[in-house]
Parts: structure tokens; sequence; C-alpha cells
């Protein structure tokens, strides 16, 4: 959940921060942007943070000892169905009965055997955590390149969106002289 929620954020603040810096936009479109973000930032919290820490803690919708049993019997052939017929047997074991006990210790002597950790494939991780790396080279490659300053600026437009901002002037004023005169008499400025 984590390397999913930062590539799909760092995904959208790149794309939020280059459509900023290259569309100058007005202040509508930049709230649009700011929210944007915020609603995708929020739900990515809620789907990989807040509902796996429900689940286990036990709050909300939880599987039942039937369906986990199910679940763990598809990852490891060797199981099969006998934690479903351990679940079962124990029900039945209500009534204290010796051969349903000796049966469930059996079974779980059995289980017992099993190294449940293989059942986290971490293969998978790492494969996507690969495409973490995409928007992550991209965000450095800005920094080493030295145009950091087209992420850090837009984003900061984004972040103070009610701020009205105007776009920056496409040439630049060079003076030929000091801008220095005597109180109250005529300058004239040459430039280029």
């Amino acid at each position: 959940g984590i390397v999913l929620s930062s590539i799909i954020l760092f995904i959208f603040f790149l794309t939020f921060s280059l459509l900023e810096y290259y569309g100058q936009f007005n202040v509508k479109t930049r709230m649009i942007l700011f929210w944007s973000f915020m609603l995708i930032l929020f739900v990515l919290i809620i789907w990989t943070i807040i509902l796996p820490l429900l689940k286990i803690n036990k709050i909300g919708k939880t599987l039942t000892h039937q369906n986990a049993g199910k679940i763990i019997g598809e990852h490891f052939e060797e199981i099969d169905d006998k934690i479903i017929n351990v679940i079962q047997l124990d029900e039945m074991n209500k009534k204290d009965n010796d051969l349903i006990q000796a049966s469930i210790n059996k079974k779980t002597s059995l289980l017992n055997r099993i190294k449940f950790n293989g059942a986290i494939d971490f293969k998978k991780t790492k494969a996507f955590s690969k495409w973490l790396l995409i928007p992550c080279s991209i965000i450095l490659l800005f920094f080493v390149t030295g145009k950091d300053y087209i992420l850090k600026e837009s984003s900061a437009r984004i972040i103070k969106y009610n701020t009205l901002f105007e776009p920056n002037i496409p040439f630049d004023f060079v003076f030929n002289q000091k801008l220095e005169t005597i109180q109250f008499e005529d300058f004239y400025l040459s430039f280029k």
C-alpha cells in the first residue's frame, strides 16, 4: 500500500506541478489542482492505512474462520482443507469429546510443520516498487539539472492557490548606468 500510494502521489505531484508551471493558471484552477491533490491524498490514506489498521484490529467486516481457512488452503497445497476440518472439529468439540480432541491435536501438529511466511510474496512487492523509481528519478533529475525551481515555484503557487500571481514577463531590462541622481533633477534612463 505504501509503495502504491507513493507512486500515485509522486505522479500527481509531478503532473500538477508541471501543469501549473507551464500553464500559470488562475486562482480557480489552482484551487481545483490543490483540492484534487488533497482528495487523492485523503483517499489513499484511508485505502492504504486506515482500512488495513481497522482490519488488523478486527473492526468492521472481517473474515470468518472458515473463509480464512479456505484462503490459507489456496496458498498452501499441503494444507488443503485441514484447517477447515480443524475448525469444524473444534466447533463439534464443545461437548468435550476425547476422540474429537485427539483428531484436532493430530491435525494441528501437521500444520505446525508448515512455514506460513512463505505466503508473503516479497518478489511482487520488489517488482512493484521498481515503478516507484520512475517518478523519483524524474524528480531527482529536476534537482540534478538545476531545474528544481520548476517544481518548487509551481507547487508553492498551488499551495497558495488563493493568492494572485502575476505571470513572469518573457524579457529582462538591462540598465546601462547607475540608478542614482540628484533630487528634483531630470534623469535620463537608457536601457536594453
